[in-house]
């Protein structure tokens, strides 16, 4: 998936999935339902901002992430996406394979 979370969405998913995070901690000795999904929906919160990937923003359509933020993303995914080069490296001076 491509990255879709930007800076201001970032710091506010970690702001309320710290918050979940520790709700849901400090609500757990008692156990039930609400602590386990306070912590749950917490982490997926934080997730989301570590990796800058939203599947539900994905499946919306929506991307939150400024013009600079995509210029800056797209050329590091593109980086990352090719693959290394299985051919040996060429001599700079004759042109032959460079011996391993």
């Amino acid at each position: 998936m491509l990255e879709n979370v930007g800076k201001t969405d970032r710091w506010v998913r970690t702001a309320v999935g710290s918050s979940l995070v520790l709700l849901g901690a400090w609500h757990s000795r008692r156990g039930g339902l609400a602590s386990a999904l306070a912590l749950g929906a917490g982490a997926m919160l934080l997730e989301s901002a570590v990796t800058r990937v939203c599947p539900v923003n994905s499946w919306l359509g929506v991307d939150t992430r400024g013009q600079e933020e995509k210029s800056l993303g797209d050329s590091s995914l593109r980086e990352s996406a090719t693959e290394p080069s299985l051919e040996p490296p060429l001599a700079a001076s004759d042109g032959e394979a460079a011996p391993i």
